[in-house]
């Protein structure tokens, strides 16, 4: 998994322009780094590409706005990276 957390760290580092040493395995990477949606739907487009997965943010936000689930169920670094390794594991 250590290479899907670089890379998916370098891949928000470059669309958000934010620090790689700020995107740490806790982070929550919409309250924390107050990622926004549009630059998020960016994020998940180039990791969709990069892996040839497709990330169910969708699905996710729904459950969230539904209260089924909370935001850090989903977009804390080391949880959408296993997310991430479960789906490429999957194709």
């Amino acid at each position: 998994m250590e290479k899907i957390v670089s890379e998916v760290r370098e891949i928000i580092s470059s669309i958000c322009e934010i620090d790689q040493e700020d995107i740490g395995l806790d982070v929550n990477l919409i309250e924390e780094l107050e990622i926004d949606s549009i630059d998020f739907m960016d994020v998940t487009y180039e990791i969709d590409q990069k892996y040839g997965i497709k990330l169910p943010v969708e699905g996710w936000m729904e459950k969230v706005n539904n209260q089924e689930a909370k935001i850090s169920d989903y977009f804390i670094m080391s949880k959408l990276c296993k997310s991430i390794e479960v789906l490429i594991s999957e194709k």
